[in-house]
Order: structure tokens, then C-alpha cells, then sequence
């Protein structure tokens, strides 16, 4: 009967949250004002008196925006259209994925707080997304926006390639600075991203690449930087000053501590910083502070510094046969006795 064939040719479509961007993308569907979903059921229900499957049917949309989800119920072929056009709305006519080589070439894509995809979407009027945990960047729109987005985002990562360098294990450190604020200021005066691989050995001399990618001249002004930063140079704010201070053998382990304990409490204590590197210490901050930091140091090191040269002393004189009971002669009148 009439019923049963209205049945047979219905269906129903549940679009997750996954088949198009969630929430974002039920926005889509539905367009400012309703206007999108209006039109999608207007496209899809014309031909008919009713609908597209005849009398008394219709396609129907239930756009969820909190579940980021959409559901579809009509006659199947209208159903079919509804889905392909709401898909449409969310990506474009025109779909296209493009595999990244690494998360320096994503940062390139985003560019400093997302400006160079929005200027790619702007410029191409493709719409971009991307999958930051596989580095696959979606592009979506019609066909000639599309392949506009993927040549510019191709120039894009060729011109800012940048250039790889070997570094030492023992200077990822330096790179990084406490707390990554080294690394952070770098980036955020060029302009350049810096990715610094984890190490594999905790060898000293062992080395790991340094990625700086970003336009040339930003590429240039970092790797400066990153080369200021392995020679432990500190960059004075005014009213600033640096001294070194030699330490020497067992004074170095004593003025860093456990854990970098006794040089923290260092930098605390008189409001300075502190680096040190082999055997020398360098304190940079206000010149009183400096100055107090130093003899601080000096505290610390000369009992050191004064117990490993007597023992060095000692060690002389006993190679050289100078100790005291060893140069001495028994009188001729007190031999026997």
C-alpha cells in the first residue's frame, strides 16, 4: 500500500560530530540567520509537490549544535542530497589533505598566533584545517580555491624551509634556558620556530639537530641568537653588568649543589643570574648585587680552592723527596744509640 512504499523508500543519516567538525560544523549546516539549511532543504524537497519522494514526503534536517551532530530522515534520494550538500557547507565543494614534514612545518602554516593560515584562507578563500597531532593540513572550497591554497601553502614552506644544525647534548640546555625562556625569546624576537630534537644518548658528545624554520632573514637572526646562547652569552638590560669567576675542581660542584640546589639559592638571595659553564662562573644583574654575589662565591670556593692547593703542595714535595724527616743526619756522636 501507499504507507508501506513511503516506508520503503525512506532513510535516515546521522552526520557525527567526527563526519563534520563538530559543533563548528553543524554552524555551517545551519549558516547565519538559518539561511544555509534553509536552502539545503529547499534544493532538496523542489520537484515535487510534497518532496522529493512524492506526496506527503519530505526531507527533514535536526541540526544539534551541542551535540555537534546532524540527522537526516526523508525519502532516500533526497536524503542522499541533503547529506552531500550539508558536507558541502562544512568543507566545500572540493576536499584536499597535505601531509606535513614535521611540527616546524605546521608552525610555518600557522604562522605567529594563527596569522598566516588566516591570511592563506583569506588570500585563497579555501578553508583550512588541521590535524595538529598528524600534521595534515585539510583543505576545502571549490576545485580553483583549493588548488590556489595548496600552491601558496607549498611556496610557503619551501621559502621558509630554514636550516638544520648539530648541536651537543650538553648545550640543549643553553638552547632551552630555565624554563624554555631562551628558546621562547628567540622566537618571539625573529619571528623564526625553533624545534630542538630529544636527545636519543645522554652521551655529552653526542649531538641532535636544531630545526629554524621561517623566513630567511628571521632564520638568519636566530641561528645568531642560538650561537649567543651555546657561548653562554647573556644579553645586558640596562643597569646590568657581567664578571666572571673561575671556579676549578670540586668549588664548581659546591657552588652549583644538588639538583642546581646552591646556585638557585644563589640567584635568590642576592637577585642575580647565574651561569655556569665548566669552570666558570658567569653572574650577571645590578652591579651591588653582582658584587655580593660574587664574594657569596667566593665564600663558598677559596676553603676549596685553599685545601685542594695544600694537598697539591704535599704532593710535590713528597715526589720530590723535600719532607722534613727525610733531610735530616744523624749527629757522628749519636750514632748507635
Amino acid at each position: 500500500d501507499e504507507q508501506a512504499a513511503i516506508l520503503a523508500n525512506s532513510k535516515t543519516v546521522t552526520l557525527e560530530a567526527s563526519d563534520i567538525n563538530g559543533q563548528a560544523g553543524v554552524k555551517a549546516i545551519i549558516g547565519k540567520s538559518g539561511q544555509t539549511i534553509q536552502s539545503i532543504l529547499q534544493k532538496c524537497n523542489e520537484g515535487t509537490t510534497n518532496g522529493s519522494g512524492g506526496p506527503g514526503q519530505v526531507v527533514k534536517i535536526n541540526a544539534n549544535v551541542e551535540a555537534g551532530t546532524v540527522e537526516i530522515s526523508g525519502p532516500k534520494a533526497g536524503v542522499e542530497k541533503a547529506v552531500k550538500l550539508c558536507k558541502q557547507a562544512v568543507f566545500g565543494e572540493t576536499q584536499a589533505t597535505m601531509k606535513l614534514e614535521s611540527r616546524s612545518a605546521m608552525n610555518i602554516v600557522f604562522g605567529k598566533d594563527y596569522s598566516q593560515i588566516q591570511q592563506l584562507q583569506n588570500t585563497t578563500g579555501a578553508k583550512l584545517d588541521m590535524d595538529k597531532e598528524n600534521f595534515i593540513l585539510h583543505m576545502s572550497g571549490k576545485r580553483e580555491q583549493v588548488v590556489d591554497a595548496r600552491a601558496a601553502v607549498a611556496s610557503l614552506l619551501q621559502r621558509c624551509k630554514g636550516v638544520s644544525i648539530e648541536i651537543n647534548v650538553a648545550d640543549v640546555g643553553a638552547v632551552y634556558g630555565k624554563g624554555g625562556t631562551t628558546i621562547r625569546n628567540i622566537q618571539d624576537r625573529t619571528g623564526a620556530f625553533i624545534e630542538v630534537q630529544q636527545p636519543s644518548s645522554t652521551d655529552a658528545d653526542a649531538t641532535v639537530k636544531c630545526n629554524i624554520v621561517g623566513e630567511p632573514d628571521a632564520v638568519t637572526q636566530a641561528r645568531q641568537l642560538i650561537a649567543k646562547a651555546l657561548a653562554r652569552e647573556v644579553e645586558l638590560k640596562p643597569g646590568e653588568i657581567a664578571e666572571t669567576l673561575n671556579l676549578g675542581g670540586a668549588a664548581t660542584a659546591a657552588v652549583i649543589g644538588r639538583g642546581g640546589s646552591k646556585i638557585k639559592e644563589l640567584e635568590t638571595a642576592h637577585k642575580v643570574s647565574l651561569n655556569v659553564n665548566g669552570d666558570v662562573c658567569r653572574i650577571v644583574g645590578k652591579e651591588a648585587n653582582v658584587k655580593a654575589a660574587k664574594a657569596a662565591i667566593q665564600k663558598i670556593i677559596e676553603p676549596i680552592l685553599a685545601a685542594e692547593e695544600a694537598q697539591k703542595q704535599a704532593t710535590l714535595a713528597a715526589e720530590a723527596g723535600d719532607s722534613a724527616w727525610q733531610g735530616y743526619e744523624i749527629p757522628p756522636d749519636e750514632e748507635g744509640w
